[in-house]
């Protein structure tokens, strides 16, 4: 390791071996998994090659299904002179076995450049990856009038996909409720 302090190890890393061995290590020596932020410097790919598979739009991340965890999206993938993290609503560091949940971030930075996506996964109003009575009450509220979702939890409540949160949207997630549709697969 070319340098440590209490809240960072800082080591280079020049092949895909050496990153596979990292989580090990870490977490022998510290007893727990690292919390991600990674940077890596023997391929360049840009944010767009990570998520290449997903879809991207107006600086939100839309991921398909739930139970992907944050190294499932960026375990795999090196970065040429660019740090990726991941981050809680809040602003805390994911750890990378943490899933993936609606109002996470990506980011991404290299070269003095920097991009963000917020996640979105429709149907996840709640951030907790489940269809929820509280789900519910949040979307029956927002299409009442007397609350307004916004950011990724108003993209994830659009369950039609016709770019508005109403009352055929309240329908399909009273019948996820119900157990009659998925809509978080």
């Amino acid at each position: 390791l070319a340098d440590t302090d209490v809240n960072y190890t800082y080591t280079d890393i020049t092949d895909a071996s050496q990153f596979d061995n990292l989580d090990d290590n870490w977490y022998q020596a510290i007893g727990s998994a690292p919390t991600l932020v990674v940077e890596r410097g023997y391929t360049k790919q840009t944010f767009y090659d990570i998520f290449k598979d997903y879809v991207i739009e107006d600086g939100y991340l839309y991921v398909d299904c739930l139970g992907n965890p944050v190294d499932m999206f960026i375990g795999e993938y090196s970065f040429e002179g660019a740090t990726l993290a991941a981050y809680a609503p809040d602003g805390t560091p994911l750890a990378i076995e943490k899933n993936v949940n609606t109002g996470d971030t990506f980011t991404m930075s290299w070269d003095g450049n920097f991009l963000s996506l917020k996640v979105v996964i429709v149907g996840d109003l709640m951030a907790n990856g489940k269809v929820t009575s509280a789900g519910y009450d949040k979307l029956a509220l927002h299409v009442s009038g007397h609350t307004t979702l916004s950011g990724a939890f108003e993209k994830a409540a659009d369950l039609d996909g016709n770019g508005a949160v109403n009352s055929a949207d309240l329908l399909i997630y009273r019948q996820a409720l119900l157990g009659l549709k998925d809509i978080l697969s």
